[in-house]
């Protein structure tokens, strides 16, 4: 998770709108990240989860994502999914 974070933060990404594909809500989610604090965070998994914190659950598959429009995200961000 350190590495997503340095390479944000040296980047220096400022994104309105940031996903997570295969997230989870919670202390471990990559949507934390002090440089996302301002973007719409959406967090997208097969598994039900409830919305919390700014960030927006999205139950659904990532092979089927036509629940966003296309180019609807300035960062997307994925890890062992």
């Amino acid at each position: 998770m350190r590495r997503f974070h340095n390479i944000i933060r040296r980047k220096g990404v400022k994104p309105q709108r940031a996903l997570e594909v295969g997230g989870v809500m919670g202390k471990g989610s990559l949507l934390r990240f002090p440089e996302l604090a301002g973007a719409e965070r959406f967090c997208l998994n097969l598994a039900e989860m409830p919305s919390a914190d700014g960030i927006t659950s999205i139950t659904g598959n990532a092979n089927k994502m036509d629940v966003f429009d296309d180019d609807s995200f300035d960062l997307v961000l994925c890890c062992s999914t």
